[in-house]
């Protein structure tokens, strides 16, 4: 088939280049607090609790390049990024979830195998990313989540256009709104042709709410 790319929003920019996982990929988040109490004395801080929803993903991955070609559009997609200055969507390249049942053509739900998302999705930025092994790339944004018990029932906003088994899939993820955290890349050149770089990225949490859905 094709590429079934929904729910974007206005930012529609979409680094899809795979790390090359030669070189390890370091993944962290924030955790932040806000102060909720502070009364006086020697006692200090009697309360805190969470003051976001979700965790911003930091990380960091390899890319070789085998030519001038895969360096030209690494380079290119990064100067038109302007570095950390504009965004996109990028997928979260791990294999993060795994589906309790298939999903059929027109279903506007799917089911994971039991997660934590029922405690920690945040309503209307999660975008889930499905990469078919025939390269095909699904995404939709779920609309809301449900605990089934055995399972996590994950609605989406737009209905899935194929059938989708578990042993078709390469990665089951999440789409990412992302900017680099960089403002320079620098390329090991190992042959003539083939060079390697690393690229760091960050999750922009605050941003899902103005791109719209």
């Amino acid at each position: 088939m094709a590429n079934s790319i929904e729910n974007l929003g206005n930012e529609q920019t979409l680094f899809l280049h795979k790390p090359d996982w030669a070189t390890p990929t370091q993944v962290s988040t924030d955790l932040k607090r806000e102060l909720q109490q502070y009364p006086p004395g020697a006692m200090g801080i009697t309360h805190i609790s969470s003051a976001q929803a979700g965790y911003p993903l930091h990380w960091e991955m390899g890319y070789t390049n085998l030519d001038k070609q895969d360096e030209y559009n690494l380079l290119d997609f990064f100067i038109g990024r302007q570095g950390r200055l504009k965004r996109f969507w990028v997928p979260y390249w791990h294999n993060t979830y795994r589906l309790y049942s298939s999903i059929s053509n027109l279903d506007t739900t799917c089911h994971f195998d039991k997660t934590l998302l029922p405690q920690t999705w945040v309503e209307d930025y999660m975008r889930i990313f499905i990469q078919l092994k025939n390269g095909d790339i699904v995404v939709r944004r779920v609309t809301a989540i449900n605990d089934l018990g055995n399972s996590d029932q994950l609605l989406v906003a737009t209905n899935f256009d194929r059938d989708i088994v578990q042993s078709d899939i390469a990665y089951l993820s999440t789409f990412i709104l992302a900017r680099f955290d960089i403002d320079s890349l620098e390329f090991e050149h190992r042959t003539t042709d083939a060079s390697s770089c690393t690229i760091r990225l960050t999750e922009l949490l605050g941003e899902y709410n103005n791109v719209g859905t």
